[in-house]
Parts: C-alpha cells; sequence; structure tokens
C-alpha cells in the first residue's frame, strides 16, 4: 500500500470520528507480505437505563428500521462489475452508500434516552441475519412485510436495469447500518413523530411474534422462504453458519416454521 493512499485512510478515519466525538489514542503498525489487515477495537460507555440490547423484544411489538436498506449491497455489487466505463447518478449514489455509510448514532441514541425501545441493532450483516439475532436473543419469532421495506429511488432503478428484484436486495444486504429496532405498539407515534425529523426516516415493516412461529416473510404474493436470503455470516461466509431457522427447529422439537 502506498504512503499516500495510507494517509488518506487515515485522513477519512479521523474526519468520521471527529464526526461523532470518537478519539484515536494510539495504534500499531506490523509488516505483512499481505493481504492488507485494518483492525480497529471501539470502546465507549452509556448510561445505565439507555443502553439497549439485543435482547428485550416482545411479542406484539412493531418493528421498525431507519433509512433505506439494499443500497450498500447493490453498491458493492457495481463496484466488483468489470468492464464499466461509465456509471448513472443512481449507481454512483449505491457506491459512496457502500463506501462511505453513515451510521445512526444520534438516532440511536435518542431512542435509548427516550426508552422507547425493548431491543436494537444495526444492519450490518443483512437485515434478515440481524433481524435473526434480535430474534434469537430474545427467543421470539418476527413477521417481515416486503411492501413495507424502505428502498432508495436509486436502489429500484438500478434493479430495474438489472433486472432483479428490488426488495431482495434489501432482505440480505448488510453494512447500511441502519438501525433495526422493536417498540410497544403504544410508542409508534412518538417514533414516528422522530422519524419526520430525521433526515433518515424511519419506517414500520413488522412485528414481533411468538418463538414458535420463526420469521414468517409476508411477500407480495404470499409467503416467501427466508432461507434465500441469508445474509454475512462472521464464521462461515454468506451461508457457513447453520441459519437461526435451524437452531429453532430443533429447540422446537418439530414446532411449525413458516
Amino acid at each position: 500500500m502506498r504512503i499516500e493512499s495510507l494517509d488518506e485512510f487515515y485522513k477519512g478515519f479521523l474526519e468520521k470520528a471527529a464526526e461523532f466525538g470518537v478519539s484515536l489514542p494510539g495504534g500499531d503498525t506490523a509488516a505483512s507480505p499481505g493481504p492488507l489487515f485494518i483492525n480497529v477495537t471501539l470502546l465507549g460507555e452509556g448510561k445505565k437505563g439507555e443502553m439497549v440490547f439485543r435482547q428485550g423484544a416482545k411479542p406484539g411489538d412493531d418493528l421498525y428500521v431507519t433509512g433505506t436498506l439494499g443500497d450498500s449491497l447493490l453498491g458493492l455489487k457495481i463496484a466488483q462489475e468489470k468492464g464499466k466505463s461509465r456509471i448513472s447518478h443512481e449507481e454512483q449514489y449505491l457506491l459512496d452508500r457502500h463506501v462511505n455509510p453513515t451510521p445512526r448514532v444520534r438516532e440511536g441514541k435518542t431512542l435509548g434516552e427516550r426508552r422507547l425501545v425493548h431491543a436494537m441493532i444495526d444492519v450490518s450483516d443483512g437485515l434478515l441475519s440481524d433481524l435473526g439475532h434480535i430474534c434469537e436473543e430474545s427467543r421470539v419469532g418476527a413477521r417481515l412485510w416486503v411492501e413495507r421495506l424502505p428502498l432508495s429511488p436509486s436502489l429500484r432503478a438500478a434493479a430495474v436495469g438489472r433486472k432483479s428484484v428490488d426488495w431482495q436486495w434489501a432482505l440480505q444486504g448488510g453494512e447500511d447500518y441502519e438501525l433495526l429496532f422493536c417498540a410497544p405498539p403504544e410508542n409508534g407515534f412518538r417514533i414516528l413523530a422522530l422519524g419526520r425529523k430525521w433526515k433518515c426516516g424511519v419506517a414500520r415493516i413488522g412485528r414481533i411474534a411468538p418463538w414458535e412461529s420463526g420469521i414468517v416473510i409476508e411477500g407480495r404474493n404470499g409467503p416467501v422462504d427466508p432461507r434465500l436470503f441469508k445474509g454475512y455470516d462472521h464464521f462461515g461466509g454468506p451461508r457457513g453458519k447453520k441459519s437461526f431457522r435451524e437452531k429453532k427447529r430443533r429447540s422446537s422439537r418439530g414446532g411449525a416454521w413458516k
């Protein structure tokens, strides 16, 4: 890696860190024959009662997400396309969403401070994978509504150009770093009011169900098999580890899965 490229990396790193009041107190470098490794350890603290974890979701909770989904995954696909000399305005937007994501730190902090939500996670592994994390930690199921998934105009346009289904990118796309969270129905008015103030917005995309229900995707033409949209797994790649569905099937001793 050239020194100029490393300098640019540090510049971008420090700019994003400063935006959220994060300092870089130290670092370590070591020689390697390649490839390049960049490892970051982030330490922080939160106030008791205002921190929100993956566990805590309850059947009957509404399921929300900030921003739009699938942009980063399609942006990665565009970056990997070889021989592409020109990209459209929509494709450039998706590329930017992939290489320069905006973490919803302020939005998450607001939700925690106002104690509006039961459980929350960022969408870094993919909507279905991260919803699976909440369900597994909270011992609940969920219903997702395809028609409610928030999609950017750029993703819709780029998906049409690739003859692909737009909402499928949203189900499995990771690294959008939007917030996925669950809240009791009585807090819905306050959450949607906050969403109207946030530039990223917020959408209600489903509901938490009992554990026995599993994760159900209600598609435009009927139920959709969640196994088709596996997100990223840190220990097994996109499809390496046993899914939440497979774990649940064993624990429920033959309980129904939709």
